[in-house]
């Protein structure tokens, strides 16, 4: 039997249109990849620069169907591909008729990879409408989410409306049903709700499956609804040693004892608490941003060089301080 290539291998010996992507990716997507490696996918990455990912996915996926790049820069129009399964969609994704474009040449996708603009708001926006074109046990893969980071990509660390704050607040969605309160998702991520009001569909978070964060990149699966919520309370064996009459809960569904929950929890009005929180969160990120102003304009300060010339002086200043407070 042949052996497959790992995607270290091809990367390392590719020698045909160029990719640029980080070591912790490709050493990564192996694991993430393997058991879809011979199956017939059908893959969709967003933002493809000068065509090398499509070239080595078309080698890695051996029984690919088919495998679409989109891109917004209109040099991309000059690429030419030997295999037949690749196909270039020019446009920016998040417009209709790319969307429109790219469906014409498979319905629904397998894989999909946005390694595109990096900027929060078009990767929000990319995730609502591109992931209901994922097919059920499919992978959506976000790159180079350090850039979520940086204030140019509208981003920062403490960002109320970034994407990383984004796909931090898709774990919590992922257990919503434990949530014991009258909150909704769309209350949940008001946030971000206004600026996507168009295309907020407030179903597709119940297709999330799982959701893997890495060092800039996050992993999300899906599954349909019915695999997604935590089911029936199963249980086996008969000796209770350590709890007692365990078993008057066996196959209760974990919606009865969220029920229970809920009936002792009072109810508030959401929209005026998130208000209140929403002023309280700008506060703390103005000041948590202040104060890592201060602690970089300290470390520059005390690595500059004057610091270090006037250190004697200091130390001397210290010293007489010192005796000073002894007399």
């Amino acid at each position: 039997m042949n052996h497959q290539p790992s995607l270290v291998d091809l990367y390392n010996n590719h020698h045909g249109k160029l990719s640029d992507k980080w070591e912790l990716y490709i050493k990564s997507w192996d694991d993430i990849f393997g058991t879809k490696q011979y199956a017939p996918l059908n893959i969709l990455e967003i933002g493809i620069q000068n065509g090398g990912s499509l070239e080595i996915w078309a080698k890695y996926f051996s029984n690919a169907i088919n495998i679409v790049g989109i891109d917004i820069n209109p040099k991309c129009n000059e690429l030419v591909f030997d295999d037949p399964r690749i196909h270039f969609v020019f446009g920016d994704a998040n417009d209709d008729k790319t969307i429109n474009r790219t469906t014409t040449l498979s319905k629904r996708f397998d894989i999909i990879i946005d390694d595109g603009s990096h900027i929060s708001d078009d990767i929000i926006k990319t995730f609502f409408r591109y992931f209901p074109l994922l097919e059920d046990d499919g992978i959506y893969i976000i790159e180079d989410l350090h850039a979520s980071y940086w204030e140019i990509f509208d981003g920062g660390l403490f960002h109320l409306t970034s994407s990383m704050t984004f796909f931090k607040k898709l774990v919590d969605i992922l257990n919503f049903e434990h949530w014991k309160t009258p909150l909704s998702i769309r209350d949940y991520l008001i946030d971000f709700e206004g600026g996507y009001s168009n295309i907020f569909n407030e179903t597709l978070f119940g297709k999330i499956h799982s959701i893997e964060f890495l060092n800039s990149m996050v992993v999300i699966k899906n599954r349909p609804y019915s695999e997604n919520v935590l089911g029936r309370r199963y249980m086996s064996g008969s000796i209770e040693t350590v709890s007692e009459n365990t078993k008057i809960y066996q196959d209760y569904p974990i919606s009865f004892f969220s029920k229970q929950m809920l009936d002792n929890t009072i109810m508030f009005d959401s929209k005026a608490i998130h208000e209140e929180n929403k002023a309280l969160k700008y506060q703390i990120e103005s000041i948590l941003q202040q104060n890592l102003e201060l602690e970089n304009n300290i470390y520059q300060l005390r690595n500059s060089r004057s610091w270090k010339i006037t250190k004697p002086l200091r130390a001397i200043k210290t010293l007489f301080s010192k005796k000073r407070s002894e007399r």
